[in-house]
């Protein structure tokens, strides 16, 4: 029989998830920690089949335990799953669901060249927004990520202080709102619903 005990804790442990409560978390997409908002774990499920099993798992007194609390993103939406026995086998069964459906790329800049670089990127975020960023200190012979893209390609420009850029006129464009413009490159890659591009930068 079931401890009641225990299911009035983990009950109430679904209503606190689902109030709103905030942790700094790794984003299963990014793989960055960002801010995740804790939600029921129909709310973190996709509409249909999925979404009745997160309700049942709401009042299964042993979800708590096992798949632990659900989270969502707060920078790119994606649900996650903490503090359960069996919340990395539920985060991996989450990213195999997101591999068939979803597209995101993880940009790299990859520095290979004797100096430092910064670099400024146009992109697609996951909400479907453009937005210019800059400018990323990349130092030579450094590779690290900069974005998430929800597109299969973006704009780059770069700079050091050697007076050296990489660019070109594919898009024009401010940084931070300066009143300079630059040329920005336009890079198209080729991944398949889920994956990486790296942007290397040489010497020309």
């Amino acid at each position: 029989m079931t401890d009641p005990i225990f299911m009035a804790a983990s009950l109430l442990e679904k209503i606190i998830n689902s109030g709103g409560k905030e942790k700094k978390l790794r984003c299963l997409f990014s793989d960055q920690i960002q801010t995740h908002t804790s939600v029921s774990m129909a709310e973190g499920m996709d509409e249909g089949i999925g979404k009745v099993i997160g309700r049942l798992n709401d009042y299964n007194p042993a979800s708590w335990g096992t798949f632990g609390a659900f989270y969502v993103c707060n920078h790119c939406g994606f649900p996650r799953a903490d503090g359960g026995l069996l919340s990395d086998w539920k985060n991996d069964q989450l990213v195999k669901e997101a591999k068939k459906g979803l597209e995101f790329y993880k940009i790299y800049i990859d520095n290979k060249t004797y100096d430092d670089i910064w670099v400024a990127i146009r992109f697609c975020d996951m909400e479907g927004e453009w937005e210019t960023k800059g400018w990323w200190n990349v130092k030579s012979y450094e590779k690290t990520l900069v974005c998430v893209s929800g597109k299969p390609y973006l704009y780059s420009y770069a700079y050091n202080q050697k007076g050296e850029y990489w660019g070109s006129n594919d898009y024009t464009d401010s940084v931070r709102n300066s009143d300079k413009k630059y040329g920005f490159r336009k890079h198209t890659f080729n991944v398949e619903n889920w994956g990486e591009y790296t942007i290397r930068f040489t010497h020309t």
